[in-house]
């Protein structure tokens, strides 16, 4: 990754961990019940953090998840099929984007490395359903996307 690329995911690895730090104090002050209230979550990845590459090099995804009054009645009967869900609890759905980037420990190398992981990407869209109680938390989701230079 060149100078310019390094100093670009710098800048917006900064800028959500500023957000990741500030919306939860928003949205506490901005809270009616749990019911009520739609959750926005942002999951930054970086090797950067962890001192190692271990082939992953860069990794986000944002997920958004409707209020429970928001959710169609023919969803919530629909996961009473899905035996694992807890029955008793409340049913969200979620929608989600992501993208995972992967590279070798070699990045001067042009061609391909044996037993490396190559350049490699993944790029996706997801749609799931959540099921909630006090004592459990269940998740199905369905991520679809692309591979390699699309993503």
């Amino acid at each position: 990754m060149g100078q310019i690329g390094f100093s670009i995911c710098r800048r917006l690895l900064s800028v959500s961990l500023l957000f990741s730090f500030l919306f939860p104090i928003w949205q506490s002050t901005h809270a009616q019940t749990a019911d009520d209230d739609q959750i926005f979550t942002l999951q930054p990845a970086n090797d950067y953090f962890g001192n190692t590459d271990q082939h992953f090099t860069n990794g986000f995804r944002a997920a958004w998840m409707p209020s429970v009054k928001s959710v169609p009645d023919w969803v919530v009967k629909g996961a009473s099929y899905f035996p694992l869900f807890d029955p008793a609890g409340k049913k969200r759905v979620v929608f989600s984007l992501g993208q995972s980037i992967f590279t070798p420990d070699d990045l001067s190398g042009t061609a391909l490395l044996r037993d490396e992981r190559p350049y490699a990407g993944w790029l996706y869209g997801g749609v799931g359903l959540v099921s909630v109680s006090d004592k459990r938390l269940d998740n199905i989701e369905l991520n679809v996307g692309v591979l390699g230079p699309a993503s």
